[in-house]
């Protein structure tokens, strides 16, 4: 809890606890949250392509590791995210040379960045990780992030269609003719805009592109 009693970015320390704890079989919406803010920066290009646009199942694309690795990072530097936000929130600046430790990490250790307890953490979470993916909730709660996603892609694309004016455009010119009334065929004017180049240029035009979340 930060000094003013709000919660760093909206969530005590219980609820993360609790959120870490139940995964996928605990409240859809938090670990939903959870996967969609931090562990998806495991590989965030990837999940903005493939799990954003609903084509796939974080799980299918985030692995075991990942997921554990994302639970414990959050773990272990949930106390110095909070100093920095309080910070901010008071106009400050942690300077860059401060060390502010960390729950599991030795910040400044090249040889040794993990302590024992740290690891001994990864493969709890690891173990822990795995055996809710094969959980019926587990796989319930992937099924339903990827139908969610879905439709919330779908939403963007119609919004994007939607923001794209149409403007009905005379063609003066022939685009494929070398002057007004000679193209080449004789000095017989060609239809200017075929209706296959319009059709084309408006699929062009009307593609929607795919919506990535803001962190």
């Amino acid at each position: 809890m930060g000094s003013d009693g709000a919660p760093i970015f909206g969530l005590n320390d219980q609820v993360v606890a609790n959120m870490i704890a139940e995964k996928r079989n605990g409240d859809f919406e938090q670990y939903f949250f959870l996967i969609n803010n931090f562990i998806k920066h495991a590989d965030a290009k990837a999940y903005n392509r493939h799990v954003v646009t609903g084509m796939t199942k974080p799980g299918d694309l985030l692995s075991v590791g990942q997921e554990a690795l994302g639970l414990l990072l959050l773990e272990n530097y949930r106390a110095t995210w909070e100093q920095h936000v309080n910070a901010l929130k008071r106009g400050e600046t942690i300077p860059s040379d401060q060390v502010i430790p960390t729950k599991y990490t030795n910040p400044g250790n090249k040889r040794n960045p993990w302590s024992m307890e740290g690891m001994q953490r990864f493969n709890e979470l690891h173990a822990e990780v795995d055996q809710d993916r094969e959980s019926d909730a587990g796989k319930k709660f992937e099924n339903d992030f990827k139908t969610r996603m879905l439709a919330e892609a779908g939403r963007a694309r119609t919004r994007k269609r939607k923001a794209i004016p149409e403007v009905e455009v005379a063609a003066v010119h022939d685009l494929d003719s070398d002057s007004d009334n000679d193209n080449g065929s004789g000095g017989r004017p060609r239809a200017a805009g075929s209706a296959s180049a319009i059709s084309d240029l408006s699929s062009r035009s009307s593609t929607a592109g795919v919506p990535s979340i803001g962190l």
